[in-house]
């Protein structure tokens, strides 16, 4: 599993999800997409159907280079806006126990 923090560099919300990922961090690896500054930010959003940020998308595998059908067959959960590091550690750990 790794999570992906889809982020713009202007989004408030984002920097708080970032410090609050710093102080507990998540128990698995965690990669930043930055939409507006990656060169795939915009055929991640249409692919993944984004609609605000902070969104942070756990998967099985994940690649920038990934075709909308890769992404969601590997998508396993979605957290839309700012959401506390220790609900998104609680449901990892729930799938680890299955």
């Amino acid at each position: 599993m790794i999570a992906v923090k889809f982020s713009t560099s202007v989004c408030p919300q984002c920097s708080q999800q970032a410090k609050l990922l710093k102080k507990q961090p998540l128990s698995i690896t965690l990669k930043e997409v930055v939409l507006d500054k990656d060169e795939n930010g915009d055929s991640l959003m249409d692919a993944l159907d984004l609609m605000s940020v902070p969104t942070i998308i756990i998967f099985n595998d994940f690649e920038t280079t990934f075709t909308k059908e890769q992404l969601k067959q590997n998508e396993l959960k979605r957290f839309k806006g700012l959401t506390m590091p220790a609900k998104i550690n609680a449901w990892i750990d729930e799938q680890r126990k299955k």
